[in-house]
């Protein structure tokens, strides 16, 4: 019997000793799988930081931003035909008030060289008066749009 409980014991006393060195392993590879966690955790870090910087740089130019830039230049290009549609008319406005003004100018002059007849010094005060008006308007909007205009 003593046999077998020598034999029990170094059995006992193997089996203990191969499970502290398997739990050393176990420990051993716990802590570099954890170390290779933490690098790797490290690594995407600095990749999201890169990814981010990148997309602030050329935020805009993206491919994923292709719809809103699409929706911004639509927008611009309407502003774009308002805007030009408005220089036109106003340009219209500003070409028409220059015509009155040489008309009333070429009727002023005319109705001045005669104090006769309808055409008094009563009916020059409103005439002029109109003209002074109108060059005033015309004085705003040369003011607003400059003859360097592209479409003036």
């Amino acid at each position: 019997m003593t046999a077998m409980k020598v034999t029990a014991k170094l059995t006992s006393q193997f089996i203990e000793e191969n499970l502290k060195a398997r739990e050393q392993l176990v420990e051993g590879a716990t802590e570099f799988l954890e170390q290779e966690l933490r690098l790797a955790k490290d690594r995407l870090e600095q990749q999201e930081q890169s990814i981010s910087a990148f997309k602030t740089k050329y935020m805009g130019e993206l491919p994923q931003q292709t719809d809103a830039n699409l929706h911004a230049l639509d927008r611009l290009q309407s502003d774009l035909i308002a805007v030009n549609e408005n220089i036109h008319r106003l340009t219209d406005r500003q070409n028409m008030i220059q015509k009155s003004i040489r008309e009333y100018q070429a009727t002023g002059a005319t109705s001045a060289g005669s104090t006769t007849g309808v055409g008094g010094p009563a009916a020059i005060d409103p005439i002029v008066a109109r003209l002074r008006e109108l060059e005033r308007n015309l004085a705003t909007l040369t003011a607003e749009y400059k003859d360097t205009y592209p479409d003036i």
